[in-house]
């Protein structure tokens, strides 16, 4: 995931499915960083915005073990 030319997340197949999420039609991730376009990002925002990606990928699972549970 590119923030610009120099600067990017690695990126794994998990991260593709939460740069996709979303939520009541906004995308957290994407919201966050066309929020912040044009800043320079401190250490600060990126650990926050390494806690979004966490949260994110921590709600997929939840929500994957709670269909598996609904299903039976």
């Amino acid at each position: 995931m590119y923030i610009n030319k120099n600067h990017f997340f690695t990126t794994d197949e998990s991260l593709s499915s939460v740069w996709e999420y979303a939520i009541g039609g906004n995308q957290p991730l994407q919201k966050w960083l066309k929020d912040r376009k044009g800043m320079t990002l401190s250490t600060d925002d990126i650990e926050h915005y390494k806690q979004i990606i966490a949260a994110l990928r921590r709600t997929e699972e939840l929500m994957a073990e709670i269909d598996q549970i609904v299903e039976f």
